[in-house]
Protein backbone atom coordinates (compact mmCIF):
# COMPACT_ATOMS: atom_id res chain seq x y z
CA UNK A 1 0.00 0.00 0.00
CA UNK A 2 1.36 3.44 -0.85
CA UNK A 3 2.33 5.63 2.08
CA UNK A 4 1.57 9.35 1.96
CA UNK A 5 3.40 11.96 3.98
CA UNK A 6 1.66 15.32 4.24
CA UNK A 7 4.24 17.97 5.19
CA UNK A 8 3.54 21.59 6.10
CA UNK A 9 4.84 24.43 8.23
CA UNK A 10 7.96 26.56 8.34
CA UNK A 11 10.45 27.00 11.18
CA UNK A 12 10.01 30.79 11.02
CA UNK A 13 6.18 30.82 11.18
CA UNK A 14 3.87 29.95 14.03
CA UNK A 15 1.22 27.59 12.70
CA UNK A 16 -2.22 28.74 13.70
CA UNK A 17 -4.48 26.18 15.39
CA UNK A 18 -7.06 26.53 12.59
CA UNK A 19 -4.44 25.66 9.97
CA UNK A 20 -3.28 22.65 11.98
CA UNK A 21 -6.90 21.47 12.32
CA UNK A 22 -7.43 21.89 8.56
CA UNK A 23 -4.31 19.80 7.87
CA UNK A 24 -5.56 17.09 10.22
CA UNK A 25 -8.87 17.16 8.31
CA UNK A 26 -6.95 16.76 5.04
CA UNK A 27 -5.19 13.68 6.40
CA UNK A 28 -8.56 12.26 7.52
CA UNK A 29 -9.98 12.98 4.06
CA UNK A 30 -7.14 11.07 2.40
CA UNK A 31 -7.45 8.19 4.88
CA UNK A 32 -11.20 7.97 4.24
CA UNK A 33 -10.30 7.14 0.63
CA UNK A 34 -8.37 4.10 1.84
CA UNK A 35 -4.95 5.73 1.75
CA UNK A 36 -2.32 5.53 4.44
CA UNK A 37 -1.36 9.11 5.33
CA UNK A 38 0.69 10.74 8.06
CA UNK A 39 1.04 14.41 8.91
CA UNK A 40 4.46 16.00 9.50
CA UNK A 41 4.38 19.60 10.68
CA UNK A 42 7.52 21.69 10.87
CA UNK A 43 7.12 23.55 14.14
CA UNK A 44 8.10 27.15 14.78
CA UNK A 45 11.68 27.56 15.97
CA UNK A 46 11.64 30.46 18.47
CA UNK A 47 13.95 33.22 17.33
CA UNK A 48 13.78 32.32 13.64
CA UNK A 49 12.52 35.03 11.36
CA UNK A 50 11.39 34.99 7.77
CA UNK A 51 9.36 36.99 5.31
CA UNK A 52 5.79 35.76 5.22
CA UNK A 53 3.67 38.56 3.74
CA UNK A 54 1.03 36.86 1.61
CA UNK A 55 3.25 33.79 1.32
CA UNK A 56 1.34 30.70 0.24
CA UNK A 57 0.24 28.16 2.78
CA UNK A 58 2.06 25.28 1.14
CA UNK A 59 1.48 21.57 1.56
CA UNK A 60 3.89 18.96 0.25
CA UNK A 61 2.53 15.47 -0.39
CA UNK A 62 5.05 12.66 -0.72
CA UNK A 63 4.06 9.31 -2.21
CA UNK A 64 6.21 6.48 -0.90
CA UNK A 65 6.41 2.81 -1.74
CA UNK A 66 7.13 0.68 -4.75
CA UNK A 67 4.42 0.73 -7.44
CA UNK A 68 3.95 0.77 -11.16
CA UNK A 69 3.84 3.93 -13.24
CA UNK A 70 0.12 3.36 -13.85
CA UNK A 71 -0.62 3.06 -10.13
CA UNK A 72 1.38 6.22 -9.42
CA UNK A 73 -0.51 8.13 -12.13
CA UNK A 74 -3.91 6.99 -10.85
CA UNK A 75 -2.96 7.69 -7.24
CA UNK A 76 -1.63 11.14 -8.15
CA UNK A 77 -4.89 12.04 -9.91
CA UNK A 78 -6.95 10.85 -6.94
CA UNK A 79 -4.82 12.78 -4.44
CA UNK A 80 -4.82 15.85 -6.67
CA UNK A 81 -8.62 15.96 -6.89
CA UNK A 82 -9.09 15.51 -3.14
CA UNK A 83 -6.46 18.04 -2.08
CA UNK A 84 -7.56 20.58 -4.70
CA UNK A 85 -11.13 20.52 -3.36
CA UNK A 86 -9.78 20.90 0.20
CA UNK A 87 -7.57 23.86 -0.81
CA UNK A 88 -10.37 25.60 -2.72
CA UNK A 89 -12.62 25.35 0.34
CA UNK A 90 -9.86 26.84 2.56
CA UNK A 91 -9.23 29.69 0.14
CA UNK A 92 -12.93 30.52 -0.31
CA UNK A 93 -13.32 30.64 3.49
CA UNK A 94 -10.55 33.28 3.61
CA UNK A 95 -12.30 35.31 0.91
CA UNK A 96 -15.63 35.04 2.74
CA UNK A 97 -14.04 36.23 6.02
CA UNK A 98 -12.37 39.22 4.33
CA UNK A 99 -13.89 39.92 0.89
CA UNK A 100 -11.81 43.02 0.18
CA UNK A 101 -8.41 41.97 1.50
CA UNK A 102 -5.41 40.17 0.11
CA UNK A 103 -5.69 36.45 0.74
CA UNK A 104 -2.84 34.10 1.47
CA UNK A 105 -2.65 31.63 -1.44
CA UNK A 106 -3.13 27.89 -0.99
CA UNK A 107 -0.70 25.65 -2.82
CA UNK A 108 0.29 22.01 -2.88
CA UNK A 109 2.85 19.87 -4.63
CA UNK A 110 2.69 16.09 -5.06
CA UNK A 111 6.04 14.29 -5.14
CA UNK A 112 6.58 10.76 -6.44
CA UNK A 113 8.59 7.95 -4.82
CA UNK A 114 11.81 9.40 -6.30
CA UNK A 115 10.96 12.91 -5.03
CA UNK A 116 10.15 14.11 -8.54
CA UNK A 117 7.35 16.66 -8.82
CA UNK A 118 4.27 14.99 -10.26
CA UNK A 119 1.77 17.84 -9.97
CA UNK A 120 1.58 21.25 -8.39
CA UNK A 121 -1.40 23.57 -7.96
CA UNK A 122 -2.10 27.00 -6.45
CA UNK A 123 -5.14 29.17 -5.85
CA UNK A 124 -4.78 32.87 -5.14
CA UNK A 125 -6.66 36.10 -5.76
CA UNK A 126 -5.79 35.74 -9.46
CA UNK A 127 -7.41 32.30 -9.78
CA UNK A 128 -6.18 28.72 -10.09
CA UNK A 129 -2.76 27.74 -11.47
CA UNK A 130 -1.61 24.20 -12.29
CA UNK A 131 1.85 23.02 -13.21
Amino acid sequence: MPQLIIAAGKPYLVMQPEHRADLENLVSLLRSGGLSADLQITEYDPGRRGISFNQAEAVAIYIGGAMTVTVIANLTNDIYDRVKNWAIARFLAKVKNDPNGLHRPETFTIYGPDNEILKSWTIDDGGEHES
